[in-house]
């Protein structure tokens, strides 16, 4: 009984470490830059809505570091937003390209990311990057 209480409180405690997520390449200080992690393809990359977690903080130019806790280790797509006019939304232009930063894991091409792409194995006190793309 012992060894399974020890067992358990370490496993908790692993799952407790939060993931941090670097956004780089943010390119001034208006609005928010938001972290959106989804578990699933419905809503991927942009409706927060469909997300499982998001977390958000005030932008700064250059770059900046969300702490996610309470993420649970497991396969997860992260998309990041730039958020300029802090209207909780991606701006699109005529065509649909995004008029705000976006990125991704598993990183931006010049379509709409897929999901089963951005996907990654997060761990618990991992340490994620993504660049932030301006259209």
């Amino acid at each position: 009984m012992r060894a399974f209480l020890l067992f358990l409180a370490l496993a908790v405690t692993v799952m407790a470490e939060p993931v941090k997520v670097t956004i780089t390449g943010i390119r001034n200080d208006k609005g928010q830059v938001a972290a959106l992690v989804y578990k699933a393809e419905k809503g991927f990359p942009d409706q927060r809505g469909d997300a499982y977690k998001v977390v958000s903080l005030p932008a700064k130019k250059g770059s900046v570091t969300l702490t996610m806790k309470g993420l649970e280790p497991g396969k997860y797509a992260i998309a990041v937003i730039h958020d300029e006019n802090s209207d909780g939304a991606m701006e699109t232009n005529f065509i649909g390209l995004p008029k705000e930063g976006v990125g991704v894991t598993g990183g931006m091409g010049y379509s709409k990311p897929k999901f089963h792409k951005s996907v990654i194995e997060v761990k618990a006190g991992q340490e994620v990057s993504i660049f932030l793309k301006y259209f």
